[in-house]
Formats: C-alpha cells, sequence, structure tokens
C-alpha cells in the first residue's frame, strides 16, 4: 500500500505535471494522501466501485476500517467531483459528498484486448467452470462450491471448477473444499497473464462472476469480471444487478442466481449449460462477443 502511494505523490508532485484534474479509484487508506489532497485542493476526481467501508468490513480488513473511519471525511472534502459506477453507489457516495458534485458512469473496457476463446466441445458429460481474479468473500465462491457438491451426490455431469489467482489466498477455501470432499473437483492454478489465460477459456464452458454482492451491500453492480468474460466470448454467471446486461438476455449469454445465501441450484445451471451448447457452440462465442463489442466496449481508437 505504500508503494502505490508513493507512486501517487510522485506523479503528482512531478513539476512537469501541471495538471487541471487528477483522476483516480477513491481509497482512504493512506494517511499520507490527506497532505495531497489539501495540497492540490479541488482536483482529485474519485472514482468509486463500491461502498468502501462495507467492502471492506466484508473483507475482514480492521486496518483499513480504522483508516477510512479516521481519513474518508477529510478526503472527500478535498475532491473536485466524483465518478460512481451505478445508481446505487452514486446515491450513497452524494450523500457524503454534500454539495461536490458528482456522476454515475458505467464501468467499461476495451474491448479489444482480450481474445475471443476457441470454443470448446461440450459432451454433455464434462462441465469445466473458470473463476479469474481474486479470492474476496463477496465473490462467493463458496456459494458455488456448495452446490457443486450437493449436485455430485445425483448429479450425472462431471463438474471442475478452476480457479486462476493468487494461490496465497486459497486458505480461505481450503477447509471449505476439504469438508466438501471435493479435491479432484476444485483446481488453484495461481495467477496467469492474459496470453496464459487464453488456454483455460479454451476448455471452460462457464465464467463465474461475483456471487456474493450482498455481503458487502451491493445489490447493482458494473464489474469488470463480467466484461473481461463476455469479451473473451463466454457465457457467465453472476448475482448482482447488471444494468449493462438486460434481462432479455438472461439465460442466453448468462445465468443469474438469487444476490443472497440461498442455496445455489447447480442442475438448473447445468440445464442452461445444455441449452446453450446444444446447437452451434461457436455461433454463441460470436453473439456474446458482438454483445460486448455493441454494449459495454469503451476503446479509444
Amino acid at each position: 500500500a505504500n508503494d502505490i502511494y508513493k507512486k501517487y505523490e510522485e506523479i503528482c508532485e512531478n513539476e512537469k505535471n501541471n495538471y487541471d484534474l487528477i483522476y483516480m479509484r477513491f481509497n482512504p487508506i493512506f494517511p499520507g494522501f490527506i497532505r495531497l489532497t489539501k495540497k492540490y485542493k479541488g482536483k482529485f476526481v474519485f472514482e468509486h466501485n463500491s461502498i468502501e467501508l462495507t467492502e471492506f468490513k466484508a473483507n475482514k480488513s480492521v486496518y483499513n476500517v480504522v483508516m477510512s473511519y479516521i481519513f474518508d471525511k477529510s478526503i472527500r472534502k478535498n475532491a473536485f467531483g466524483f465518478v460512481a459506477v451505478t445508481d446505487q453507489i452514486y446515491k450513497y457516495q452524494k450523500s457524503l459528498y454534500g454539495q461536490i458534485n458528482g456522476i454515475c458512469i458505467p464501468n467499461g473496457i476495451d474491448v479489444y484486448k482480450y481474445d475471443v476463446r476457441r470454443t470448446p466441445k461440450y459432451d454433455g458429460k464434462n462441465i469445466n467452470l473458470l473463476f479469474v481474479g481474486n479470492i474476496r468473500y463477496w465473490h462467493g465462491l463458496d456459494r458455488i462450491m456448495n452446490a457443486i457438491a450437493k449436485y455430485k451426490k445425483n448429479g450425472k455431469r462431471n463438474i471442475h471448477l478452476t480457479i486462476c489467482g493468487p494461490i496465497n489466498e486459497k486458505d480461505s477455501l481450503t477447509p471449505l473444499i476439504k469438508e466438501l470432499n471435493l479435491e479432484k473437483s476444485v483446481e488453484f492454478a495461481g495467477p496467469k497473464s492474459q496470453e496464459e489465460l487464453n488456454s483455460y477459456f479454451n476448455k471452460s464452458h462457464l465464467a463465474i462472476g461475483a456471487l456474493g454482492c450482498y455481503r458487502k451491500n451491493i445489490e447493482y453492480a458494473c464489474t469488470l469480471k463480467n466484461r473481461e468474460y463476455l469479451s473473451r466470448g463466454i457465457p457467465i454467471v453472476f448475482s448482482e444487478i447488471d444494468e449493462d446486461l438486460p434481462k432479455k438476455y438472461n439465460k442466453k449469454i448468462y445465468y443469474k442466481v438469487a444476490n443472497s445465501d440461498d442455496e445455489i441450484n447447480m442442475a438448473k445451471i447445468v440445464l442452461f449449460i445444455d441449452h446453450i451448447y446444444k446447437n452451434d457452440a461457436k455461433k454463441l462465442t460470436k453473439e456474446i462477443r458482438t454483445f460486448a463489442e455493441n454494449n459495454i466496449d469503451y476503446h479509444i481508437n
């Protein structure tokens, strides 16, 4: 964290950089950051992707919670404005910023930075699930693992989950995997580059998005994870309301589960996979990629 702050400080205080505005993601956990916001008061535009304090509490980060209580208000009052990625987050943040102006702009990505997957064969017997990213409590991976374990008791498909992300974070899930007897069904592949991820997407039938946004008091979200998945042409499962993904596409390019602790019905997800892969699977990949290009692409020519 200190290294990140020092980089902020270095960029802001470089005499060659006479900025009119400084745009960055809001993060109130750097004590020295107050000095910067005071020195450049009225120049910072902060981006909010979540309700930070709730997220820190959900992640059980005592340090971040304490720093947020101490510095959050002081940092905000020095801002020029703010950006929130959903209306829910905007309304919350606006209540804290008061008279400081803000705007709601959904997340977007450069779709063309991501390779389209080669559509895997689907034999109706084996299903490969893929999760890419850091392991956080609000990602709800425990929910999908419980669903896989319950399905295994009577289900006929072989379901395998691969997690590509920092290995040191797997400790939070290892006891559950052992308890559910999923050692052969869950693989921790470690962090991978975008190029290395290609092989994992090429053999996966469904990507796992966030399944526990409710755990940080979020109903509406706009995750980069979903957008990266769709850019690669892979269908996804997630729990939040994403306003860039209209309901008419539910059970066509994505499957939405309850944004709560309700059990995930793996049998229904299997039926979803059967349905979307039963005809022209390559066409499915192309349709998802085209949707991404037309709806979530923010690339700059």
